[in-house]
Formats: C-alpha cells, sequence, structure tokens
C-alpha cells in the first residue's frame, strides 16, 4: 500500500521500482521489486520551509519557537536552520538539540508537514 502524504494541493508518495523499456518509441513499464530490495528513503523536504512560518506551526502546536540569526531555538533545547544538503545542494532542514521529548516531538511535527 502507498502511504501518501499532503503537501499544499498535491499527494506526494515513494514508488519503488525498476524502470524497463525506453527504446525509441517505446514506453516505459515500472516493475515492481520485494520490499526486501528497497533500501529505504532519505527524508525529503517538499516545498520552501521558511522558518517564519515554522515558528507559526510550532507555535500553534504549544512549543515556544524564537528566530534569532536565521535559527529558530524552540523551547530553549532545540535548533532548526535551513542548510544546503552536501549531496544535492537542495535546501533542507536540520535539527539539532538534546536527544529527548521535545526533539522527536519537533521532529515528528516537522516531517509530517514537508517530508
Amino acid at each position: 500500500a502507498l502511504a501518501f502524504a499532503r503537501v499544499g494541493q498535491y499527494e506526494l508518495t515513494h514508488v519503488d521500482g525498476r524502470v524497463r523499456g525506453g527504446e525509441l518509441g517505446a514506453d516505459l513499464v515500472l516493475d515492481r521489486v520485494a520490499p526486501a530490495d528497497v533500501p529505504g528513503h532519505r527524508a525529503v523536504f517538499v516545498g520552501d520551509a521558511r522558518l517564519v512560518e515554522l515558528k507559526r506551526l510550532l507555535a500553534a502546536a504549544g512549543f515556544t519557537a524564537e528566530l534569532r540569526a536565521g535559527v529558530l531555538l524552540v523551547n530553549r533545547a532545540v535548533l532548526v536552520r535551513k542548510v544546503l544538503d552536501n549531496n544535492s545542494g537542495e535546501p533542507t532542514l536540520r535539527i539539532d538539540g538534546n536527544i529527548g521529548a521535545d526533539y522527536f516531538a519537533i521532529r515528528k511535527l516537522l516531517y509530517s508537514k514537508f517530508k
């Protein structure tokens, strides 16, 4: 079964398979692969996650969030910032802080909105 996530007006999901075909004029076919052959997925953030919007989202969920010098300080324990991914060069979110209930709740909230 596919697990869809709503992003704005769109619904997105991961699809795993192998593409075959592609010869001139031929259709491409996506073949299924066994779940054991799927290496897993890295987090993918879709859309432009603006820190001001993240601050509002976190505040609505009951967290205190302060924007300081381009970094969100959440509950005085967790930092959220936008950084460039080393591999793709695309902006992504980085979450730093003490591992605990706040860290995991903040990460879960952000992933549910932007992953």
